[in-house]
């Protein structure tokens, strides 16, 4: 059976990038592992891709200036990856100001990188690891429902 990309980042969030990893992970080594692990090229690279991707969006900064939520439609792509309870999700975290419009965007963007439909504790765990990247504070992780992500730590990437 041929696992998703989703399924490669949760093994490398859960097993190899647990509380005792370095600081500074060697992406080189971190798809080794993955390949040694049993996991097809195509997907490991689609996932290195995506945690590079995510790693950048430490230098995301989020507006100061608090505006009202807009109104967000998604198109039918969107629709397509993020079903209604997702984005019921989504919208409930911009009306109770958890997450900006700026930031709900980078959650789209990120969901929509995986290029498969999410299921809610998915979308709940992309949404994690994006509040993450950006805050680096995991006192935030509670108020998007989730009592205990599956990566708590900081890691600076090496190419």
């Amino acid at each position: 059976m041929r696992e998703s990309v989703i399924d490669v980042l949760f093994y490398l969030f859960d097993d190899l990038l647990d509380e005792d990893a370095s600081p500074q992970t060697d992406m080189k080594e971190m798809a080794d592992q993955l390949s040694e692990a049993g996991f097809a090229n195509e997907d490991v690279g689609r996932a290195m891709t995506w945690f590079m991707e995510l790693s950048e969006l430490k230098q995301f900064q989020p507006p100061q200036v608090s505006h009202p939520p807009l109104v967000r439609i998604f198109d039918e792509r969107e629709a397509h990856f993020i079903g209604i309870e997702g984005q019921d999700y989504l919208l409930g975290l911009l009306r109770r100001g958890i997450l900006s419009n700026a930031l709900l965007e980078k959650v789209i963007d990120r969901a929509l990188a995986l290029e498969e439909p999410l299921d809610e504790h998915t979308l709940r765990w992309v949404t994690a690891m994006v509040v993450l990247n950006v805050y680096g504070r995991v006192e935030d992780m509670r108020a998007l429902g989730l009592e205990d992500p599956a990566y708590t730590g900081q890691i600076e990437v090496i190419q």
